[in-house]
C-alpha cells in the first residue's frame, strides 16, 4: 500500500459483480434477461439471450437477441449538492427480515430497520456505527457525486412477429412510460431507471444479405453515484492534553513529549504583564 493513503473501511461483500458500472450492468442484464419468446405448440419457447455489445464470432447468433452498449456517463446536476460529511448523516433502511436457512423456501419473520450508510456499487453497510447511542467511533467521507449512466439497449430479430412481440414487452414490462426501479445486488439499493428515447432502425433485405434485420433501439438512463474520497474511521478522543506556554518566552516542551511525564515548564514562571506606560 502506498504510504500516506488511508485505506477504506467499506466492507466489500462477496457479490458476483462489485464496483462502479460493474454492479449496475449486472443488474441491468438481469433486468433484461428472462424474456421467453412464444413458439408454436410443436416447439418449446426460447429465451432471448442478452449480450454486452455485439456478440463475437465465437457465439452462434441465435435470433432474436438483445445487446447492451454504454453510451455516456454524465453528471446528474439535478441531484448534486454542496460538499458535506456523509459519516454524520445516517440513512434509515426499512425492509423485512427473512429467514433463508432454506433458500428455496425463505420465510418472512418480521419487519426490519437498519441505520447506517452504504458504499455505492460496493457494500450495503459501510458505516454500521452511525446512529448508535454515544458512539466512540465515527466516519468521515465526502458525499458521493451523482451521475447518470446512459445505455443503448437494442433488440435484434429476423422475424417481424418476434420484433413486434419484443417491442410490446419492452413498452409494457421492461421500460414502461413510468420510471423503473432497478435493484442492484452489490449495495442493496434501488436505482431510478428511465427510457429516454426509442428509435426504429430496421434494415431491409439487400443483395449482400439474405435476411431482414429488425432492430429497435431504446436509450435509457440509470442513476448511479461516484465516491470521490475513501471512507475513514475516526475515534473519539478519551483525553485532551494541552500545554500552556509563556508567549514572551521561547522555551517549549519537546514535540514528542509524553503527556504523563514530568513537565519542565511551570505555570508559575509565566511573565506577568506590565501596564502600558
Amino acid at each position: 500500500m502506498t504510504a500516506g493513503v488511508t485505506p477504506s473501511v467499506a466492507e466489500i461483500e462477496t457479490v458476483q459483480s462489485v464496483g462502479f458500472i460493474l454492479a449496475e450492468e449486472a443488474a441491468l442484464k438481469r433486468h433484461l434477461s428472462g424474456l421467453s419468446m412464444p413458439r408454436p405448440r410443436s416447439l418449446p419457447n426460447t429465451e432471448v439471450p442478452v449480450w454486452y455489445r455485439w456478440p463475437d464470432g465465437e457465439r452462434a447468433q441465435q435470433y432474436p437477441f438483445i445487446t447492451i452498449d454504454l453510451l455516456d456517463i454524465t453528471p446528474d446536476l439535478e441531484r448534486q449538492t454542496s460538499v458535506w460529511n456523509l459519516g454524520d448523516d445516517p440513512s434509515v433502511f426499512e425492509g423485512v427480515l427473512v429467514d433463508i436457512e432454506d433458500p428455496q423456501n425463505p420465510v418472512v419473520v418480521g419487519a426490519g430497520q437498519r441505520i447506517g450508510q452504504y458504499f455505492p456499487s460496493v457494500s450495503s453497510d459501510s458505516m454500521p456505527e452511525i446512529g448508535a447511542e454515544e458512539p466512540t467511533t465515527g466516519y468521515r467521507v465526502e458525499n458521493y457525486k451523482p451521475v447518470k449512466l446512459i445505455y443503448q439497449i437494442t433488440t435484434h430479430a429476423t422475424s417481424a412477429q418476434d420484433d413486434r412481440w419484443m417491442m410490446a414487452k419492452f413498452f409494457i414490462d421492461v421500460f414502461p412510460p413510468n420510471p423503473v426501479w432497478l435493484s442492484v445486488d452489490a449495495d442493496k439499493t434501488w436505482r431510478r431507471m428511465e427510457r429516454l428515447s426509442f428509435t426504429n432502425a430496421d434494415t431491409q433485405e439487400t443483395t449482400e444479405t439474405d435476411k431482414r434485420h429488425f432492430r429497435k433501439i431504446y436509450t435509457i438512463s440509470i442513476e448511479a453515484e461516484v465516491p470521490v474520497d475513501t471512507t475513514v474511521e475516526v475515534v473519539r478522543a478519551s483525553r485532551v492534553h494541552v500545554d500552556l506556554y509563556d508567549r514572551a518566552s521561547e522555551t517549549r516542551e519537546a514535540v514528542d513529549h509524553d503527556s504523563s511525564s514530568e513537565h519542565h515548564i511551570a505555570i508559575g514562571e509565566f511573565t506577568e504583564p506590565q501596564p502600558a506606560p
